[in-house]
Order: structure tokens, then C-alpha cells, then sequence
């Protein structure tokens, strides 16, 4: 279906741009879980705001459940 090409396409596309630092965190990936690593700045609650928004604007197809948020 094209929902999961879509989430396959973004995992891999934001997948190989790891490690990435952006202004509110750095993203990693697990290889072993299969997952995003998600470390936070401080003040985490402002970062996590701005990760959210960035992940909808960016990565749309890709959930909540495939971050893990440190």
C-alpha cells in the first residue's frame, strides 16, 4: 500500500541523514530496534514542542512509536 511506501521511503531517507543535529536535539538510529533515538535539549519540554513539529512537517508518514525520546 502507499501508506507503507511512504513510511519506508521517509525511515530510509531520514535514516541515512543520522547522526543528525538539529537545533532541539540529535537524532540517531537503532539498528538493533529498528528505531529513532531521539536526544533532547534542554528545555526539554520546548524541544520536544519543536521535534514534533519538525517530525509532522518533515517526516509525516513516520509515528510517535518509531521515536524513542530521551
Amino acid at each position: 500500500p502507499s501508506e507503507m511506501k511512504s513510511v519506508g521511503e521517509q525511515k530510509t531517507a531520514l535514516r541515512r541523514l543520522t547522526p543528525l543535529t538539529l537545533d532541539f536535539a540529535v537524532v540517531e538510529f537503532d539498528y538493533e530496534n529498528d528505531n529513532f533515538l531521539v536526544q533532547l535539549f534542554d528545555p526539554k519540554e520546548e524541544s520536544l514542542s519543536q521535534f514534533n513539529t519538525w517530525r509532522t512537517q518533515n517526516y509525516p508518514a513516520l509515528t510517535n512509536e518509531q521515536f524513542v525520546i530521551n
